[in-house]
C-alpha cells in the first residue's frame, strides 16, 4: 500500500518519474515481485475508499505498469551483459549469463506488459497505431513513446533485429512528428534518456549489426563475392558513408546502411576486416588483399600509438601489441605472394605515407625496446636474453613485433619503383619487367623515402635516425639503388636481432629473406651471411676465410629433405677439389653428413634403374677377373651393362653427395692417425660404400671408378700391415678386396675420356711381345740417351701412337696438366695395384679362378675357356701401365723404379733395368713426405742391390758395375761421416789366399769384383750413415750378404744382421730396426722379417752359436703375429739347431746301460740319479745340453718333425746316467773295459772274429779244406 500512496496527488508529483535514491530500485522491484498478486488485485478493486478521478486513476496504473515492465526489462539487459563488464585482473575468466534470472524477468515483464495493455480500452498495436487519432496530449505522447521504445528494446533482447528495427522507425517517426522532447528515464541503467539522436543511434547500430550478420553468414556460405561487396566500399574505398547496397535487403525494403559505424570497436572492426581479407584471399584479389591488410595494420598501429602515449592499462597495450603483429603477418604474407610493383601501384600516395610511417614506428619502438632489453641485461639484472624473456615474458611480444615490422620493411625497400612517374608521361599504363613481376623482386630498385608524400621535417628525421643498435648509420644511407646496400642492412638487422637470440622468431622469417638475398650474390660477405642464417636455421655450422657463425641461440628446424636440397649448393661451393683431396675441415664433413643423413639413401624403389645398376655392378664386383677380357681397355663392347637414371626427376644433390661423402672419407684415410688402427678401415669401409651408391647413380662417372678402385687397394693394404696371423686369417678377404680393385680400374680405364684412348691398339700384342722389345731401354750409359729412350723408344712398339700426345702434355693449359697428372696417378695406381697382387704375399691370388668356363655375351651362349694368366703375363701388364703413366709424367720417379722392377721379373737387360732404377735414383725428391724419414732411399738402394745381384750371378761385368756404382756415388748427396764408417774391408786371411800362388785371370776378374763390392758397401755404408733414424734395414741385410757370400765372414754377416733383430732382451719382439719405409709394399714387412730370420739361422748354424739358436727358437716359436711362413722358418730352425745338438751330443755310449741294468733297477735309480746330476749341475755340461734337446722339443710341438730327437734324448741321458753312476752301476770287469776302452775294443774284435770263423766252419759241413800246415798247427799246437 505504501508503493500507492506514492502514486497519490497531482501529476506532475508521481514518484515514479524522478530519480529514486540508490537502492530503492531494487528494493522496488523485489517488493513488486513480492506482492505482485496482492497489488494487482488492489489495482481492479472497483470500490476503494479513495477517491481519485478516474482518468487520473487509469494513468496512475498505466504509468505504474508501465515503470514495473521498464524496471524488469532493464533488469534483464543488465543481468544479460553482467557477464560482459570487466571482471578485474584477478577474474579467473568470464561469467556466464545467468538464464533462470533471465527467464524469470522476462516472464514477470510478460505479466505485467499484459497488464499495460488492459488499461488501454485496445491492444498496444492498435493504441500506437491509432496515437495520430487520439488526443495528443503531452501525457499521451510520452506513453506511447516509451512504449514503443520499450518493445524495441525487448526485441532486441530476444534477437529479433527485424521487429526491432520496425519498432525504433516507428518510434521515430513518431518522435519527429510530434517534435517531442526527450523522455528521462532515470531509474534505469541502460538507456536512460529517450530522444530522436538515441533513437537514430540505436537504429543505425541495429541496421549495421544485421548487415554484418549477413556479411559473416555469406562467408560462411563461402560466398566470398557478397561479403567482397559489402564489406570492401566500408574498409577499401574513402566514398559517402552513405552507400546504397541493392544486392541486401532487410525485410521487404531496402536499407539504407551507415558504412561509418560498422564495426564500432576495434575487435569488431578488425574481425570484419579479417573477412573482408580472407574473401580476397579466396578470390585472390591480392591488391584489395594487401589494401585491406594495410587499413588493419594502420587501425592497429595507430591505435596502439595513441594507446601507449594515454595513461592506459597494460592489457590493453599488450592487446594491441598482440594486433600489430597479426596485422604485420598479414602484410609479409601478402608481399610474399604478389608482385612488389602492383602492390605498390594500387595503393595511394596518402595510404602509402600512412603504411610507411607506421612500419618505421614499429621498428623505433622496437629499437628502444633492445635499447631497454640491453639495459636489463648488461646492467640490471645481470643475466642472459633467454632469461629474461622467462622473467618477462611480454617482451616477446615487443620482439615478435619487432622482426615483422623489419620484414615488411625489408620487402618494401628493394621493390619500390616510380611507376606513377612513368605512368603520368606515357599516358598509358607501363609494362612491367618479368623480374619485377616476380613474387619478391630483390632485383629492383630499393626505396626512395625522398619522393614520398611527406613533410620535410618527417622525412629528415626518419632518414638520419639509425635502426640497429650495431650500426650507427642512418636508414638514408641504405635507401640508395645498390643491391649491396640493400643486402648489408638485412645482415646488420639479422646481427643486431641475433645477438638477443630473437632472429628466429616467426618461424624463421627474417633469416629465410636473408637467405633467398644472399645465396645468388658473389663474394665471402655474402658466403658468411649465407653461412650465419643457415647455422640459425639449422644448425649446421660453416666457415668462411677462417670465421665461424656467431651464436645466436636460436632454436633449429628438422633439417629434412627438401632443407638438404637447398642447402647443398652453399656446401658445394665450400667444397673444393683441393679441400678434398687434403685434410677436411670438421665443420665441412659435418655439413656433409648431416646433408647425407636427410638425403638417406637413394630411392631404389622408386626408380628401377637405380635397383638395376645396384644389382649388376654388385655382382660385378665379386666375381671372378677374366684376364683376357678386362684388358681390352679401349673395348667399349666389354664394358659393363648400366642404365642412367633420369635426370629430370632425380634431384642433382643425389648424383654429386654420396661422391663427395666418399671423397671426404678417403683423405681423413689419408691423414689417418696412428693412435687407431681401426679408424682408417672404417673410414675406407665408408667410402666404399658411398662411391659404389654413387655408382648406382652415376654408372658411368669415372672419377667414382677409379675412386673405389683405390679404396679397394688402400683397404687391401690395410689388411696386409697388421700382424701376419691376420694376414693368414683375412687372405681370401684381402683378395676378394684386390680382385674388386682390378675390377674397378678396368672399368675405369675404359670409361676415360677421349684423351686418354688416342692409341686404338688394344693390349693384346702388347702381351705377345717378345722379351727384348721390353729391354730396348738404354743401350748405352749417357743419362740423356736413356731418359730420351724412357719416353720414347721403349715405347715405340705398342704405344707409338701416344707420342704426340706426350709431346703436347708439356704445351697444355693448367686444366690439361691436371687432366694429364690425374691420369698418369691412375695408370701408376692401376700398376701398383697388378704389381701388388703378384708379389709375396698375396702371389697371385686375385688372378686364381675356381671355374675356367663361362657363357659368352653374343646372341647364342655358347661355353667359353677362360685361363688363368700367366706371371709373365701379368707382370707385362703392370709394365705396360708403368710406362703409361711415364708417358704423361715423366717426373714420377716411382713409375721408373716400379717398370725396373717388372722388367727385371720379366729378366729384361740388366743394363736397362739399372738404367731405370739409376734414372728414378736422379728423379728423387730431396725430402720425403712421410715423417722421421729425412731422405728417400729406396730407388738408390735399389740400384746398388740389382747391381750386387747381377754381379754376383755374372750378368754383368765388374767393370761395368764399377762404373755405374762410380757414377751413383759421385752424383748422390750421400757422404760418409768422418770417424764413422760402415765399409768393410775383406779379412786377411782371404786376401792372403789370394796372393799365395801368382795370379791368374780368374784372380784378376776375382779382384775386380772385390773392387765392385767394395763400391757396393761404401753406397750401403753412406745409406746407413744418412738413415738417422735407422729406418731403412734392406741396407744393413744387402752389407751381411755381401760378407757372407763374397767374403765368407760369417762372424762379421751375423753381427751385422743381428742389428736388426732383439735377441737378448726380455722383450718378445723379434726384431727391433725393422720398420716400414715409406714406399715399402704393404705385407713386405713380414716377408722381409722371414728373409732376415732365415738369413740368420743359416749364419748361425755355420758359426754353431747355440745360444742364438737357442733364443730365436724361443722367440720364432711365439712370432705368429710377425712370421708369414712360421712352419717353414720353424722347420729350418729345428732342423739347424738339432744338428748342433746332434754334434754336441757325440756317438752312443760304449756299453749301453739297457745292456747292464735291468728295467726294474734302472727305474729305481733314476730318481737317486737325477738328483745327484742336478746337484753336479756345473761339472755336467752334458745336463744343459739334455734341457736344450728338451725345451726344443717342448717348443716343436709336433710343428717339425722330431727327426732324430729321441734318440739324442736318449743318448744324452744315458751317458749323464752311466757318468753319474760310476762305481755302484757297473761290475769291477766292466769298469777296467771302462777305463782301457781301447784294449777291450780291440778284444771284443778278436772275440767277433773267432766267432765268425766258426760260424763259418759250421757251414762248410765235415769237408775239410784247410791246408796240411794248418792242420798240423791245429794237431801239434
Amino acid at each position: 500500500m505504501a508503493l500507492m500512496s506514492g502514486l497519490t496527488g497531482s501529476e506532475a508529483e508521481v514518484n515514479w518519474r524522478q530519480r529514486w535514491p540508490d537502492g530503492l530500485r531494487s528494493i522496488v522491484l523485489n517488493a513488486v515481485s513480492s506482492i505482485e498478486d496482492e497489488l494487482l488485485e488492489y489495482l481492479h478493486q472497483e470500490n476503494r475508499t479513495d477517491e481519485l478521478d478516474d482518468r487520473l486513476d487509469q494513468r496512475i496504473k498505466f504509468e505504474l505498469r508501465l515503470s514495473i515492465c521498464e524496471l524488469y526489462l532493464d533488469e534483464m539487459v543488465r543481468v544479460t551483459l553482467l557477464p560482459h563488464a570487466s571482471t578485474g585482473k584477478k577474474a579467473k575468466g568470464p561469467k556466464r549469463v545467468d538464464t533462470e534470472l533471465i527467464a524469470k524477468l522476462d516472464k514477470h515483464f510478460q505479466r505485467w506488459l499484459q497488464l499495460t495493455g488492459y488499461e488501454l480500452d485496445v491492444p498496444l498495436d492498435h493504441y500506437l497505431q491509432g496515437m495520430d487519432e487520439l488526443g495528443v496530449d503531452k501525457w499521451n505522447k510520452i506513453a506511447a513513446l516509451r512504449v514503443d521504445w520499450m518493445l524495441g528494446r525487448y526485441s532486441q533482447c530476444l534477437g529479433n533485429p527485424n521487429e526491432a528495427i520496425s519498432r525504433f522507425e516507428d518510434c521515430l517517426r513518431l518522435s519527429r512528428r510530434l517534435c517531442l522532447e526527450s523522455i528521462l528515464l532515470p531509474n534505469c541503467i541502460y538507456d536512460t534518456v529517450i530522444d530522436p539522436e538515441s533513437i537514430q543511434e540505436r537504429l543505425g547500430k541495429l541496421k549495421t549489426h544485421q548487415y554484418v550478420m549477413e556479411a559473416e553468414r555469406l562467408f560462411e556460405e563461402k560466398d566470398f563475392v557478397s561479403v567482397l561487396a559489402r564489406l570492401a566500399p566500408a574498409f577499401l574505398e574513402n566514398k559517402d558513408p552513405i552507400l546504397e547496397v541493392e544486392s541486401v535487403e532487410i525485410g521487404d525494403k531496402p536499407a539504407a546502411v551507415s558504412l561509418e559505424g560498422i564495426g564500432g570497436s576495434l575487435s569488431e572492426r578488425l574481425g570484419l576486416m579479417t573477412l573482408l581479407y580472407k574473401s580476397c584471399e579466396a578470390l585472390e584479389k591480392r591488391t584489395q588483399q594487401f589494401s585491406c591488410a594495410v587499413e588493419m595494420f594502420v587501425l592497429v598501429a595507430e591505435t596502439l600509438v595513441n594507446t601507449v602515449t594515454d595513461a592506459s592499462e597494460a592489457s590493453e597495450v599488450w592487446y594491441l601489441f598482440g594486433k600489430v603483429g597479426q596485422t604485420l603477418c598479414l602484410l609479409r604474407e601478402t608481399l610474399q605472394s604478389t608482385s612488389l610493383v602492383e602492390l605498390m601501384r594500387s595503393l595511394r600516395s596518402q595510404k602509402l605515407q600512412r603504411l610507411l610511417c607506421c612500419v618505421l614506428a614499429m621498428a623505433r619502438l622496437g629499437f628502444v625496446n633492445i635499447l631497454h632489453q640491453d639495459r636489463l641485461v648488461d646492467d640490471d639484472i645481470k643475466i642472459s636474453y633467454s632469461d629474461l624473456l622467462k622473467n618477462r615474458p611480454h617482451l616477446g611480444q615487443f620482439n615478435l613485433v619487432l622482426v615483422r615490422a623489419w620484414l615488411v620493411l625489408l620487402y618494401l625497400l628493394p621493390g619500390w619503383i616510380r611507376a606513377e612517374a612513368e605512368k603520368d608521361e606515357s599516358g598509358a599504363e607501363t609494362h612491367q619487367d618479368e623480374a619485377m613481376a616476380a613474387p619478391i623482386a630483390l632485383n629492383t630498385h630499393p626505396l626512395d623515402l625522398q619522393q614520398l608524400d611527406m613533410d620535410r621535417e618527417t622525412v629528415r628525421r626518419v632518414l638520419s635516425q639509425p635502426l640497429t643498435t650495431n650500426s650507427s648509420t642512418a636508414l638514408s644511407h641504405y635507401t640508395q639503388s645498390s643491391q649491396e646496400l640493400y643486402m648489408e642492412l638485412i645482415a646488420l638487422v639479422h646481427d643486431d636481432l641475433g645477438v638477443r637470440e630473437f632472429c628466429g622468431i616467426d618461424n624463421n622469417q627474417l633469416i629465410q629473406l636473408a637467405l633467398k638475398v644472399a645465396s645468388p650474390m658473389q663474394g665471402s660477405f655474402y658466403r658468411k651471411e649465407e653461412n650465419q642464417c643457415y647455422y640459425c636455421f639449422y644448425g649446421i655450422s660453416l666457415s668462411v676465410d677462417g670465421q665461424y657463425p656467431i651464436e645466436h641461440s636460436s632454436e633449429p628446424v628438422d633439417f629434412d629433405k627438401q632443407a638438404a636440397i637447398e642447402f647443398y649448393p652453399l656446401l658445394e661451393r665450400s667444397l673444393s677439389n683441393r679441400a678434398l683431396r687434403g685434410q677436411v675441415r670438421g665443420d665441412l664433413k659435418d655439413a656433409v653428413d648431416r646433408v647425407e643423413e636427410a638425403l638417406g639413401s637413394p630411392p631404389y624403389e622408386r626408380y628401377s634403374t637405380l635397383e638395376f645398376n645396384r644389382r649388376h655392378i654388385d655382382g660385378y664386383l665379386a666375381s671372378e677377373i677374366n684376364f683376357a677380357k678386362e684388358i681390352q681397355l679401349h673395348s667399349r663392347n666389354d664394358l659393363l651393362t648400366m642404365q642412367q637414371p633420369p635426370s629430370s626427376k632425380l634431384p642433382s644433390v643425389y648424383r654429386s653427395i654420396y661422391a663427395i661423402q666418399g671423397k671426404i672419407f678417403l683423405a681423413q684415410f689419408r691423414n689417418k692417425a696412428k693412435n687407431n688402427q681401426f679408424k682408417p678401415l672404417e673410414d675406407l669401409q665408408h667410402a666404399i660404400d658411398q662411391f659404389q651408391t654413387n655408382l648406382h647413380v652415376n654408372p658411368y662417372c669415372w672419377d667414382s671408378w677409379y675412386s673405389l678402385a683405390i679404396c679397394y687397394a688402400f683397404l687391401a693394404d690395410e689388411n696386409l700391415v697388421f700382424s701376419a696371423s691376420d694376414i693368414r686369417n683375412n687372405f681370401s678377404k684381402i683378395t676378394d678386396l684386390q680382385r674388386r680393385s682390378f675390377h674397378c680400374f678396368s672399368q675405369a680405364v675404359k670409361l676415360a675420356p677421349k684423351r686418354i684412348g688416342r692409341n686404338g691398339n688394344d693390349l693384346a700384342h702388347f702381351l705377345k711381345e717378345e722379351k727384348d722389345t721390353v729391354a730396348d731401354l738404354g743401350v748405352v750409359w749417357d743419362e740423356s740417351v736413356l731418359a730420351s729412350q724412357t719416353t720414347d723408344k721403349d715405347h715405340s712398339g705398342d704405344e707409338s701412337s701416344d707420342s704426340d700426345f706426350t709431346a703436347n702434355t708439356s704445351e697444355a693449359s693448367g686444366s690439361d696438366q691436371e687432366w694429364v697428372q690425374k691420369q698418369a696417378t691412375f695408370w701408376f695406381d692401376f700398376g701398383n695395384l697388378v704389381h701388388g697382387i703378384m708379389s709375396k704375399p698375396m702371389r697371385m691370388e686375385a688372378m686364381r679362378r675356381t671355374d675356367h668356363e663361362e657363357l659368352s655375351e653374343s646372341e647364342e651362349a655358347t661355353v667359353v675357356l677362360v685361363l688363368e694368366p700367366t706371371e709373365a703375363q701379368v707382370y707385362r701388364f703392370a709394365s705396360f701401365c708403368f710406362k703409361r703413366s711415364l708417358l704423361l709424367d715423366s717426373r714420377n720417379w716411382r713409375s721408373l723404379f716400379m717398370l725396373g722392377k717388372c722388367i727385371e721379373k720379366l729378366g729384361g737387360k740388366p743394363r736397362s733395368v739399372l738404367a731405370l732404377y739409376r734414372i728414378a735414383a736422379d728423379k728423387v725428391p730431396p725430402r720425403s713426405g712421410q715423417p722421421g724419414n729425412e731422405r728417400i732411399y729406396d730407388a738408390a738402394y735399389k740400384t746398388i742391390s740389382t747391381l750386387s745381384k747381377y754381379l754376383a750371378q755374372d750378368k754383368i761385368t765388374a767393370s761395368d758395375a764399377e762404373t755405374i756404382m762410380t757414377m751413383t756415388l759421385a752424383k748422390s748427396k750421400l757422404s760418409v761421416a768422418d770417424r764413422e764408417s760402415f765399409i768393410f774391408e775383406p779379412p786377411k786371411d782371404f786376401l792372403e789366399s789370394a796372393k799365395s800362388d801368382p795370379p791368374s785371370e780368374v784372380d784378376i776378374q776375382n779382384n775386380n769384383k772385390l773392387r765392385a763390392y767394395r763400391l757396393l758397401c761404401e753406397g750401403l755404408a753412406r745409406i746407413r750413415h744418412a738413415d738417422k733414424r735407422h729406418w731403412h734395414h734392406r741396407p744393413v741385410y744387402r752389407q751381411a750378404c755381401i760378407l757372407h757370400e763374397v767374403y765368407h765372414d760369417v762372424e762379421r754377416a751375423k753381427s751385422e744382421i743381428l742389428s736388426l733383430f732383439q735377441i737378448k732382451s726380455n722383450q718378445k719382439t723379434l726384431v727391433s730396426s725393422v720398420w716400414k719405409p715409406e714406399f715399402e709394399r704393404s705385407g713386405k714387412h713380414f716377408v722381409y722379417v722371414g728373409e732376415y730370420t732365415r738369413f740368420l739361422i743359416v749364419l748361425a748354424k755355420e758359426t754353431l752359436d747355440v745360444e742364438l739358436l737357442n733364443s730365436l727358437a724361443r722367440k720364432i716359436r711365439r712370432a705368429h703375429g710377425l712370421l708369414l711362413d712360421l712352419k717353414e722358418i720353424w722347420e729350418l730352425l729345428y732342423e739347424s739347431y738339432l744338428a748342433i745338438l746332434a754334434g754336441l751330443v757325440g756317438s752312443d755310449p760304449t756299453i749301453p746301460v739297457a745292456e747292464v741294468v735291468p728295467r726294474t733297477d734302472f727305474r729305481e735309480k733314476a730318481a737317486i740319479y737325477e738328483t745327484r746330476m742336478f746337484d753336479q749341475e756345473s761339472r755336467l755340461p752334458g745336463l744343459a745340453l739334455l734341457q736344450r734337446l728338451c725345451e726344443l722339443k717342448k717348443l716343436n710341438d709336433k710343428m717339425a718333425p722330431e727327426g732324430q730327437m729321441a734318440h739324442l734324448l736318449a743318448v744324452c741321458y744315458s751317458k749323464l746316467f752311466i757318468e753319474v753312476g760310476g762305481v755302484e752301476m757297473y761290475p769291477k770287469e766292466l769298469l777296467d773295459r771302462l777305463e782301457n776302452p781301447t784294449e777291450y775294443a780291440k778284444q771284443k774284435e778278436e772275440k767277433e772274429r773267432e766267432e765268425k770263423e766258426k760260424e763259418q766252419k759250421e757251414a762248410m759241413g765235415a769237408v775239410d779244406v784247410a791246408t796240411p800246415y794248418q792242420i798240423a798247427s791245429r794237431k801239434y799246437g
